[in-house]
C-alpha cells in the first residue's frame, strides 16, 4: 500500500498554519527533517508518529494516508457498517471517527450526517455545528445530486431562522428539473417511443413510492390519519386485479396495513384493528417467504410497462434487463422492503397500542413478531 505521507503532512501542518521550522520545533526534530518528509524522501520514525499527529490535530491514520483502492475499500467498509444493526452510540462515535479520517468524501460526509438527523433530538442539538458544517461541506465539494439535495434537505430543516432563506432558495422547484424527468423528456425528443414509455413508467413509479411514504403522523385528529392510512392501502389494491395486491407491492403494503391497524386502536374501532393487524402479520408472513432478490411483477402492464421490483434490493428491473436504483426517491422508504423487527419494534414503542397492551390477543401477537424476527 503506497503511504500519502508526504502529501498529507504538508496538507496539514498548512491547515494549522505552520512553517516548517514551527513544525520542527513542536515535535523536537530538525526542519531539515520535515523538509525531507515533505519530499517523499523518507519517513519519520514510528515512534514520532503519534506526537506529529497530535500537533497537527489529526489522527495517525489520517496523517498516513493510503492509496485510492484501498480508501474505496475502507470507506466500503464503514458504510456498510453503519447501516447494519448497531448501538445507536456505536454507529455516532463510528461515524464521527470517519467523518475525521475522510474530511473530503462525500460519501461518509452524507451517511454521517444521516446518522446525525436520526439521533434524538435532545442528543442531536449538541452536533448541530458540526452537522452544518458538514453539509455545507457536501455542497461545496459534491457532484452527487443525491447527496446534494440530502445536505439541502437536512440544512433547511435544521438550520436557524435567518440562513433558512438561503439554503431553501439552492432547492430544486420543478418536478421536471428531477433527473428522471428530464430524460423522460430526451427521449420524447428523440422519438425513442420504447424508451420513453418505460422512463415514464419508472418516473411514475418514483412518485407513487414517494407519494405513499409521506408520513402520516401530521393530520392532526386521529380520525383524519385513519382515512388517510385507509386511502394508500385503498391505492395498493388498485394495482392488481380484483384488488388483489401484486407481490411486488406486498412488503409495502403490509406496513400500511399495520399503520392502519394503530390508526383503527387509537380510534377505539378494536374490532377492525385485531382484524387488520392479524391480516397484518399473515401479510408479513408470505413477503418474507420470498426469497430476496426475487424479482416482482407490480401490476397492470399499462402503467407498469412490465418492470418488476426485486426484492429487499431498491432495485426496478426493466423489461429490456438492465436496472435502476429507487433508494434516493424516497426519505421515508419502506417500498419493496419490510424488515423482520418492524412489527416488533412497533408493537412495543407505539402509544397507540396501550389500550390492549394486557390483552391475551396482543401479547399473543407481540411473541409472533419476535419469533419472526429471530428466525431472520
Amino acid at each position: 500500500m503506497e503511504l500519502l505521507f508526504a502529501k498529507r503532512l504538508r496538507q496539514y501542518r498548512l491547515e494549522k498554519e505552520m512553517t516548517q521550522d514551527m513544525l520542527a520545533k513542536a515535535v523536537g526534530i530538525s526542519p531539515q527533517s520535515v523538509s525531507k518528509w515533505e519530499r517523499g524522501d523518507g519517513y519519520p520514525d514510528i515512534t514520532l508518529l503519534p506526537k506529529i499527529a497530535r500537533v497537527c490535530g489529526v489522527t495517525i491514520d489520517m496523517l498516513l494516508g493510503s492509496d485510492a483502492e484501498s480508501v474505496e475499500t475502507d470507506i466500503r467498509s464503514f458504510t456498510d457498517r453503519v447501516r447494519s444493526d448497531m448501538d445507536e452510540d456505536e454507529r455516532l462515535a463510528l461515524g464521527l471517527e470517519y467523518a475525521g479520517k475522510y474530511p473530503e468524501s462525500d460519501v461518509v460526509l452524507h451517511e454521517v450526517c444521516w446518522i446525525l438527523m436520526w439521533l434524538p433530538e435532545a442528543k442531536r442539538e449538541e452536533h448541530l455545528p458540526r452537522l452544518w458544517e458538514m453539509c455545507e461541506k457536501i455542497m461545496n465539494i459534491s457532484t452527487t445530486q443525491t447527496y446534494r439535495d440530502a445536505a439541502l434537505e437536512i440544512l433547511c430543516r435544521t438550520c436557524p431562522d435567518e440562513q433558512f432563506e438561503k439554503w431553501h432558495g439552492m432547492c430544486a422547484r420543478m418536478y421536471d428539473a428531477y433527473e428522471g424527468e428530464v430524460l423522460e423528456k430526451r427521449l420524447s425528443s428523440q422519438k425513442k417511443w420504447e424508451e420513453f414509455r418505460v422512463r415514464n413508467a419508472v418516473n411514475k413509479i418514483h412518485t407513487m413510492i414517494h407519494f405513499l411514504t409521506k408520513p402520516s403522523c401530521c393530520w392532526g385528529e386521529p380520525e383524519n390519519s385513519r382515512a388517510w392510512n385507509a386511502y394508500r392501502v385503498g391505492i395498493f389494491e388498485s394495482f392488481g386485479e380484483n384488488g388483489e395486491v401484486p407481490e411486488g407491492w406486498l412488503g409495502f403494503y403490509a406496513v400500511h396495513q399495520f399503520y392502519l391497524a394503530a390508526s383503527h386502536f387509537e380510534c377505539g374501532d378494536y374490532e377492525e384493528g385485531w382484524r387488520t393487524l392479524e391480516q397484518t402479520f399473515d401479510l408479513f408472513d408470505t413477503w418474507h417467504a420470498i426469497p430476496d432478490g426475487t424479482a416482482l411483477a407490480l401490476g397492470h402492464n399499462w402503467f407498469f410497462r412490465g418492470i418488476k421490483a426485486l426484492k429487499n434490493e431498491w432495485t426496478l428491473l426493466l423489461p429490456d434487463g438492465s436496472s435502476t436504483g429507487v433508494e434516493e426517491y424516497s426519505t421515508y422508504c419502506h417500498a419493496f422492503t419490510a424488515r423482520q423487527d418492524f412489527l416488533f419494534t412497533c408493537l412495543n414503542d407505539w402509544k397507540q397500542f396501550n389500550p390492549v397492551r394486557d390483552d391475551k390477543r396482543f401479547q399473543t401477537l407481540v411473541r409472533r413478531a419476535k419469533d419472526m424476527m429471530e428466525a431472520e
